[in-house]
Order: structure tokens, then C-alpha cells, then sequence
């Protein structure tokens, strides 16, 4: 019988100290000037562009709704393995004569935050 008891936590606490956490929580932290260390703000000549998805989108839209109602996951992969996906695409604009050709990327940063059902 104790046996079996050690056994019995053996396989318990292997079992709770097991359970992986997904999350990696990284603290905020200002980026700084790689020319400069003490700089913490950028300025930029020309324009910016800032592109983002969503991961939750109304069920139903319409113009006379109070699009208050049922939020769903985005799923644009049609996988049925996964119940959310989504993405977004950066487009250089031509606006005002614009040429893409002379766009830069100064940074691109992936910052994400979720929060799922309980």
C-alpha cells in the first residue's frame, strides 16, 4: 500500500509540474536610438505607416444595427485544426506621387495580447 501512495504522488506531481504555460510575459521596455542610447523619441521624414489585424469580428454587421452583438474568432486559413487566424498586409502607398521604390522600413515590431474564454 505505500507503495502504491508514493507511486500515487510520484505520478501527481510529475503530472502538475508538467503543465507547460504558453504565455512568455516580456516587461515593457522603450526602444532606444541605436546612434544614441539616451534617445528614446524618433522622428521621421515622410510618412508612417502602421497596419495591424483583429482576431474577433462581429457575427453581423449592418448599417442599422448597433453592432453590439455576437463577436466570433477571424479564421481565414479555413483550417479546421485552428479556431483563429488572421493576418495583415503592408502595401507602400503611391499616394501623392509617392514612389515605393524609395520606402524604407525603419522597424517593424509583433506585439501581441489574448485573452481567451475561461
Amino acid at each position: 500500500m505505500r507503495k502504491l501512495f508514493g507511486t500515487l504522488i510520484f505520478f501527481f506531481l510529475t503530472f502538475i509540474f508538467s503543465q507547460a504555460i504558453a504565455q512568455v510575459r516580456v516587461p515593457f521596455q522603450e526602444r532606444a536610438s541605436q546612434n544614441n542610447q539616451s534617445r528614446k523619441t524618433f522622428e521621421i521624414k515622410g510618412d508612417f505607416a502602421l497596419i495591424g489585424n483583429t482576431n474577433l469580428t462581429l457575427q453581423n454587421y449592418g448599417d442599422n444595427l448597433m453592432n453590439d452583438n455576437l463577436l466570433i474568432y477571424v479564421d481565414v486559413d479555413g483550417d479546421s485544426n485552428t479556431i483563429n487566424s488572421s493576418s495583415a498586409t503592408l502595401k507602400f502607398s503611391n499616394e501623392n506621387g509617392a514612389n515605393t521604390d524609395c520606402s524604407q522600413v525603419l522597424f517593424a515590431g509583433m506585439y501581441w495580447s489574448g485573452r481567451g474564454p475561461t
